[in-house]
């Protein structure tokens, strides 16, 4: 919070082990004579290594390789939060205000600390984590303060909020913007080419998604400036179609691609194991969160899920534990929390179906 004077700078860059100072220092101050030069691989080792090697690791983990997705799913399977059938208002916890999670709900996703420490750790036995990275992250949760202080949730974290807003809060707010509309931005890429310019990039942004001065689901131009930053991860002074989709539409895009090659077959699997079979009618097109599983498995294992798009067993599982409230019945007792298979079709294959 506090500002820097022309001096501190200054000292910051003279005599430091990354500068080079010009030979001749009395003239460093004419225009003719060049300023002096900083080598920045030596400035991230020496100052940016040393005093902030944790935010650099977290800056790593929930920006670059783009984790904080996957954290969320490992979150939610856990007990403590599925045990937390409160709802609990944010501002119960901190005095903060109501938030809104990647789902759309307004509710506070409270997880006990063992929990977060076993669903990192899951994510380390599969390859999305490194022990370094996980011990990281716990360490910088509790130097930050972020696990409840004091009262009846003492010991617990609102893993949305107090982890991954306060970390990534930008990040974050773009997805929920952004992942609304992958596929019209996809398919503006599509027209434009493989690779946009930054310029052509922010114009399909406003064109697509918004700009804040339009309506609040827009993007401010900071957040559009973000994006190219997270999206143009090579460097290369462009937004690529797969770097956006990769990071925007994620198993989204695998899945449908999928899907659209096979939907037909599926959907007679689908009535098939419904108890009405090919006579089902709305809003009977339902089947166990079991049975819903069983006919994905049976399709990823007949190749039905392979064209278009890559899916594994693993995202199948987290799809199935991690489907829409939408999706599921809310009707009769004996129904309520099936999948309604025809609408799950329906929001990935649209038109085709």
């Amino acid at each position: 919070g506090e500002k820097l004077t022309s001096e501190d700078l200054k000292n910051f860059v003279h005599n430091k082990p990354w500068t080079t100072m010009p030979k001749n220092k009395d003239l460093m101050d004419q225009k003719e004579n060049p300023e002096p030069k900083i080598s920045l691989e030596k400035f991230s080792q020496m100052f940016l290594d040393v005093y902030f090697e944790r935010d650099k690791v977290l800056y790593d983990v929930l920006l670059v390789q783009n984790r904080w997705l996957e954290m969320q799913v490992a979150f939610k399977s856990c007990s403590s939060v599925a045990a937390n059938k409160e709802d609990v208002p944010g501002d119960t916890l901190r005095g903060h205000d109501m938030h809104t999670d990647s789902e759309g709900d307004d509710k506070c996703m409270l997880i006990s600390k063992s929990d977060f420490g076993n669903a990192l750790q899951q994510l380390v036995e599969k390859g999305k984590l490194t022990d370094r990275e996980r011990q990281t992250i716990i360490t910088s949760c509790e130097e930050d303060k972020r696990f409840v202080q004091n009262g009846r949730y003492v010991g617990y974290l609102d893993y949305n909020h107090d982890f991954l807003s306060y970390y990534i809060e930008d990040e974050m707010e773009i997805y929920g913007k952004v992942f609304k509309r992958w596929e019209e931005c996809d398919a503006k890429f599509e027209k434009l080419g493989s690779a946009l310019s930054y310029t052509e990039f922010e114009m399909l942004c406003r064109e697509v998604v918004g700009s804040s001065e339009d309506d609040n689901e827009g993007l401010k131009t900071e957040q559009i400036n973000f994006l190219i930053d997270v999206v143009d991860n090579n460097g290369d002074g462009t937004v690529g179609r797969s770097e956006f989709v990769e990071r925007y539409a994620r198993e989204d895009a695998q899945i449908q691609g999928a899907l659209r090659h096979h939907w037909h077959p599926l959907l007679l699997m689908f009535n098939t194991e419904n108890k009405k079979g090919l006579k089902a009618k709305p809003p009977v097109y339902t089947l166990t969160g079991e049975a819903f599983h069983k006919c994905l498995t049976k399709a990823l294992e007949s190749n039905l899920l392979g064209g278009g798009g890559k899916v594994t067993s693993e995202q199948l599982s987290d799809l199935v534990a991690n489907l829409d409230p939408k999706l599921k019945d809310t009707g009769k007792k004996e129904s309520k929390g099936d999948v309604k298979y025809d609408e799950w079709l329906m929001k990935y294959v649209g038109d085709f179906y």
